[in-house]
């Protein structure tokens, strides 16, 4: 680890300033080299991930048309990676499938190796968990749609009735922060990093990575309460659009850094990080 460490310690020794998208990931850095890291997000594209009441996916292979007005229970990653939670997400479909015949899974995302080691035995990350669990699962109702053009992938976040979310304790994704605003009722691991940005109970909930019966209760609460389950979707997209809309809070703080010019916002929580003149 520490070698693999090495090319961006160095990287860091000889640069002028740094910069991390999330407080969290600052923090990760030694400390001699914080004071000379900036935390400012790339920024998420609120204008274009934004709710829509009316949307649907079709899904012609099953001939399923799916609305918010259905039980669609989401997954969103590059890669169906154990870094993002995919073999923990699969591990509770067979018990909530179980307790919710109504109930339909939408996947969305490759299967390949992103931030792991690939998985022993020739499998894929995604064969990994099938082979555990599959026996168990009713296929007719998960459907893995692959990487999907931006617009069809907002749309699957727009009908989202709750959006599973359970990641290692690792940097929020930009599929968590887009999900958010496009005001999914999100369900994700309790871990710093998430809980940076989802307050329990106000934007989402959150639950313990290892338990598997509050991964299940925390989905089912979303698919019972939709009216709770909306305005958590709501704030969820305040926060987003108030800390990383791309036009107005983030590129103040991104010219800044790059003219040497003094600026200061809030780009990450309380905190403001600023480029000194």
């Amino acid at each position: 680890m520490r070698a693999r460490n090495a090319p961006l310690l160095r990287g860091m020794a000889a640069c002028d300033r740094g910069v991390a998208p999330i407080r969290w990931q600052h923090q990760q850095l030694p400390e001699i080299f914080r004071d000379r890291c900036d935390v400012i997000h790339e920024g998420i594209a609120c204008r274009r991930a934004q709710p829509e009441p009316a949307a649907e996916i079709v899904l012609t292979r099953q001939g399923l048309r799916l609305t918010r007005a259905d039980e669609v229970i989401t997954y969103a990653a590059r890669s169906m990676d154990p870094h993002r939670g995919f073999h923990v997400f699969m591990r509770v479909l067979p018990e909530l499938l179980k307790r919710r015949p109504r109930a339909q899974v939408v996947i969305v995302g490759d299967d390949r190796v992103s931030y792991s080691r690939k998985p022993p035995g020739g499998r894929t990350w995604k064969q990994t968990p099938m082979a555990e669990v599959g026996s168990r699962l009713d296929v007719a109702r998960i459907h893995f749609l692959g990487d999907l053009p931006d617009a069809d992938y907002r749309r699957a976040l727009q009908v989202s009735s709750a959006h599973a979310y359970p990641t290692y304790r690792f940097v929020v994704s930009w599929s968590c922060l887009e999900a958010m605003a496009v005001g999914c009722p999100v369900v994700a691991a309790r871990t710093p990093p998430v809980q940076s940005v989802i307050d329990h109970g106000k934007r989402g909930l959150l639950f313990d990575f290892f338990s598997r019966s509050e991964r299940i209760e925390a989905i089912e609460r979303q698919l019972d309460q939709r009216q709770a389950a909306l305005e958590m979707g709501r704030r969820a997209r305040q926060r987003v659009v108030e800390r990383f809309d791309p036009h107005t809070r983030c590129p103040p703080l991104q010219r800044a850094l790059v003219l040497g010019t003094k600026a200061s916002a809030v780009c990450w929580g309380g905190r403001v990080a600023a480029a000194a003149g």
